[in-house]
């Protein structure tokens, strides 16, 4: 979900015809790395937080 909120935003503001379309998927790329891994990260704190202690 969070990869194609991601591109299709990227992809819908792109500009600059096929330099602009590289630049942007490499920017998609490394911004679902980050949200990912915040994401991830966020849900393992509340997972070991409020977990059922296991």
């Amino acid at each position: 979900l969070i990869a194609g909120l991601v591109g299709c935003y990227r992809g819908l503001i792109v500009r600059g015809g096929s330099k602009g379309l590289g630049t942007a998927v490499n920017e998609t790329v490394v911004l679902c790395f980050i949200a990912l891994f915040a994401v991830n990260a966020a849900l393992t704190t509340i997972g070991v937080r409020f977990g059922t202690g296991h």
